[in-house]
């Protein structure tokens, strides 16, 4: 006990490689499943991290939050959806997870400055 008091103690081996593996897992899982609704808590159990970790972890491994890297990748494969200009801004939206047009095509400005519509116009020039 007085070991644990004057810091001589060996801390607990730290489990930071299965949580990397982990946190890696989580990323792909959500870039693999771009047109699905997520929430921390199911993305924690699946992954068996709790949710400081699957949040810190992003953070410190990504720069970004679980869902801004989530929205980031949405608009990346949006992006390239459209300029493949095989789909519909509808089915494109829909390919990554937005039910809602509006929401996508602000989504969609927010990220890139023009709206997808715009986007498909410029690409077709």
């Amino acid at each position: 006990e007085s070991s644990m008091l004057s810091g001589s103690a060996k801390p607990e081996p730290c489990d930071r490689d299965e949580d990397d593996d982990a946190l890696a897992a989580a990323a792909s899982y959500l870039e693999q499943h771009l047109d699905e609704d997520h929430s921390i808590a199911a993305l924690s159990r699946k992954f068996a991290l709790n949710e400081f970790k699957l949040k810190r972890g992003f953070k410190e491994r990504f720069g970004n939050t679980v869902f801004g890297f989530l929205r980031q990748r949405r608009m990346d494969r949006a992006r390239q959806l459209l300029a493949s200009r095989r789909c519909s801004v509808l089915e494109v939206a829909n390919a990554v997870g937005y039910s809602n047009p509006s929401h996508f095509a602000r989504a969609f400005r927010d990220c890139f400055g023009v709206n997808p519509k715009s986007f498909v116009a410029e690409r077709a020039r």
